[in-house]
C-alpha cells in the first residue's frame, strides 16, 4: 500500500473527527453482521463521546487526503503494555491491506518493544486471521455478555536485534508485491508511478530458449530438468544435484514459485508442523494464484519471525528447513539469508517485468514517407 500515508490523527479537527466517526460506524456495522451481535458500543457512540475518549489515533490517508482507515490505542504513559481499542477500515478500502499496514506500523514504529493487547469478536474471521498472521498470541476467549464470544490476543515485543531485519523483510515483500499488482507504486525515490497487474502470459514468459519454468504436470519437465517439483496440476522444473552447468535461465514464474516454496517451508519448519516437504507446496499455474500464494507464504514466515524471542535468534536449528543449512545455523543467520533471497529474487522479477514490457516484437514500420 505504498500510495497510503500513515500519520497521527487529530480529532480536534472537525473534518477528521467526522470521518473517523463515520468510518468506525460503517466498519463496526460489518463486524456486527459477522459476529451476529449488534450491541457493539461503538455503533451507538456519539461524535462527542468519540472525541472525549483518551486515545491515540493513527490514520492511513489516501493520496487525496481521505481517511482510509485508522487505529486507536490506550496508553498509560508508563511504557508498559498498550491496548488497541479499535481498528477500523472504510468498507471501500476493504481487502487492500490497510488494517495490516496500520497494525504493522504500530508494532514496528509507534509501540516497538512493548506488549500490545487487543480483543475482537471470536467470529470475526478476518480480524482473527489478521492478528494471528501478524504474530499475536491468542489467549482465552471470554463472554462479556450472553451470546457474544470475544477473542483476546497479545503481541510480545520483537527482540531489538530482529527489528532491522524484520523491517528489511517487510520492505522487500512490499516492494515485490507492489511490482506485481495494478495501481501506484513507489518508484524508489518516493514518486508514485503506475503499475499493471501481472498477466498469465507474462508470468510464464520464456525470454530465451531452454528456460526452466512452471509447467503443466502432464507436459513433463522442461529442457535439462528431470522432475516437476511441487503439488497440484503444475510443477516447477528441477533436477537433483548436481545441477546443470551453466544453470538454466529461470522464468518469472519459476522465481516466484521458488520464493513461495522457501517461505512456506521455512515457516512450517520454524513454527509449524516441521513436516512439510517440497511435494506439499502447491505450484500455481496462473499469475493471480502465484501472487496470492506468495502473499500467504510471506505472511506465514513473518508470523514465525515475530514469534521468536531473543534466545531463539541464537538457537542453532531453530529453523529445521531441510533444504539448506538452517539446521546448522543460528536462527538470526537464517533470517538474514531469507531476506537476501527475497531481495535478490524480487529484483530479478522486477527486471523481468521491465524486459517483458519492452520485449522485441519485430521491426516497427515507419509511417514517414520514403
Amino acid at each position: 500500500m505504498s500510495d497510503l500515508l500513515l500519520r497521527p490523527l487529530d480529532l480536534a479537527d472537525d473534518a477528521t473527527a467526522a470521518a473517523v466517526h463515520r468510518i468506525g460506524r460503517a466498519a463496526y456495522a460489518v463486524e456486527a453482521g459477522l459476529i451476529g451481535f449488534d450491541g457493539i458500543p461503538a455503533l451507538r457512540e456519539s461524535l462527542a463521546e468519540l472525541r472525549a475518549r483518551p486515545l491515540n489515533w493513527l490514520g492511513a490517508l489516501a493520496p487525496d487526503g481521505a481517511v482510509a482507515g485508522f487505529l486507536a490505542w490506550e496508553d498509560d504513559g508508563d511504557g508498559g503494555a498498550a491496548g488497541i481499542d479499535r481498528l477500523c477500515v472504510d468498507p471501500g478500502w476493504f481487502r487492500r491491506g490497510v488494517a495490516s499496514l496500520l497494525v504493522r506500523h504500530a508494532l514496528d514504529e509507534v509501540l516497538a518493544g512493548r506488549p500490545v493487547t487487543v480483543t475482537t469478536g471470536a467470529a470475526n474471521t478476518p480480524a482473527v486471521t489478521l492478528y494471528e498472521r501478524l504474530g499475536f498470541v491468542r489467549g482465552p476467549d471470554f463472554s462479556p455478555v450472553p451470546g457474544l464470544r470475544m477473542a483476546s490476543f497479545t503481541h510480545h515485543p520483537v527482540p531489538p536485534r530482529l527489528l532491522p531485519l524484520l523491517a528489511q523483510f517487510d520492505f522487500a515483500t512490499r516492494r515485490l508485491l507492489d511490482r506485481l499488482a495494478a495501481g501506484l507504486r513507489d518508484s524508489g525515490n518516493g514518486s508514485p508511478v503506475p503499475e499493471t497487474a501481472l498477466t498469465d502470459a507474462e508470468y510464464l514468459w520464456e525470454p530465451v530458449p531452454g528456460c526452466w519454468s512452471v509447467r503443466p504436470r502432464a507436459a513433463g519437465p522442461g529442457p535439462r530438468a528431470t522432475v516437476l517439483t511441487g503439488a497440484g496440476d503444475f510443477g516447477r522444473d528441477a533436477t537433483p544435484a548436481p545441477h546443470p552447468v551453466p544453470p538454466p535461465f529461470t522464468t518469472l514464474a519459476w522465481r516466484l514459485s521458488h520464493l513461495t516454496e522457501l517461505l512456506t517451508l521455512r515457516a512450517d519448519h520454524t513454527a509449524g508442523s516441521r513436516s512439510l516437504t517440497r511435494d506439499d507446496v502447491v505450484v500455481p499455474g496462473d499469475a493471480a494464484g502465484a501472487v496470492a500464494a506468495f502473499t500467504a507464504a510471506a505472511a506465514a514466515w513473518r508470523a514465525a519471525l515475530v514469534a521468536a524471542d531473543d534466545a531463539a535468534l541464537d538457537t542453532v536449528g531453530h529453523s529445521a528447513y531441510p533444504y539448506g543449512s538452517d539446521p546448522q545455523d543460528p536462527f538470526l543467520r537464517t533470517v538474514w539469508w531469507v531476506n537476501q533471497e527475497v531481495l535478490h529474487h524480487g529484483a530479478e522479477i522486477a527486471l523481468l517485468r521491465d524486459l517483458y514490457r519492452h520485449r522485441y516484437r519485430g521491426p516497427v514500420e515507419s509511417s514517414s514517407p520514403s
